[in-house]
């Protein structure tokens, strides 16, 4: 299952996903300060090609006195 609908019945049985891209491979970076808590998805662009150049899938930041995701 693959697509919309994945992303669709993933989201319904657990509501708190703010991003989901299951067809990408890749990591997340996670930067902490006092000012924010920022997370940034990426990927790259192959995973066939050898050093294939990274892209950013998705950014995140939480602030301290909001505890809710923002896209940033």
């Amino acid at each position: 299952m693959v697509g919309r609908r994945a992303d669709g019945e993933r989201r319904a049985t657990n509501p708190h996903f703010a991003f989901l891209d299951p067809l990408s491979k890749g990591y997340a970076v996670l930067e902490a300060s006092r000012d924010e808590l920022r997370v940034t998805y990426r990927s790259p662009e192959s995973v066939i090609v050898p050093a294939s150049p990274m892209r950013t899938l998705q950014r995140f930041r939480v602030l301290p006195d909001r505890p809710a995701i923002e896209l940033v």
